[in-house]
Formats: structure tokens, sequence, C-alpha cells
């Protein structure tokens, strides 16, 4: 299950091109979840050593950029940082970019 969200998030992002990625459902929208518990959460930059913080799974995001293995999100807070992509799921369809998620952040 791990590798189909790692396919799935790959796909997306070379869908949607380099850079700050638009997805399905335009990015005003936070379609994506986190599918990890715990995934790493880094304000300032993709591998820190320590992370800022870590996220629960199902904490509603949206996809706004890439480097390497992280996708750099914003949360429904508003926050940013980086997880680890394979870490970021597709929202289920019923609750896509409802902002609504199974966990806040």
């Amino acid at each position: 299950m791990r590798s189909g969200f790692l396919l799935l998030g790959l796909a997306a992002f070379l869908l949607l091109g380099a850079g700050c990625a638009t997805v399905a459902g335009g990015n005003n929208e936070f379609n994506w979840i986190v599918s990890k518990d715990g995934a790493d959460f880094n304000k300032s930059g993709p591998a820190q050593n320590v992370p800022d913080r870590h996220l629960g799974l199902g904490t509603r995001c949206r996809i706004i950029g890439s480097s390497g293995d992280y996708f750099k999100i914003q949360l429904v807070s508003g926050e940013t940082g980086f997880v680890p992509s394979d870490s970021v799921g597709m929202a289920p369809k019923e609750d896509s970019g409802t902002g609504q998620g199974l966990g806040s952040g």
C-alpha cells in the first residue's frame, strides 16, 4: 500500500509538472491526506535531522511543490512544510476538497 501512495503521488507530480503543482480539483482544495501516522513535518526544508513536528494520520493538506523525495504541503491551518512523499495520499473522493480531514495536523 505504501508503494501505491508513492506511485500515485509521483504520477500526479509528473502529470502536473515540476515546481508548484495544481492538484486534481484545483489548488484551493485540500484533497490530499497524510497516509502515515507520525509523518515528519519540516518547516525549513526537506530531510532535516530533527523534524519540527509529526503529523497525524488523515491530516488534510494540499501539495504546493516538491523537492526530491519530499512534497511541500500546506495544512488547512495555512502552515507550510515538507513531508516525505510516501507519507501523503489522495483523500477519499467523498471528502475531497472540503478542508475537513480525519486529523487536524
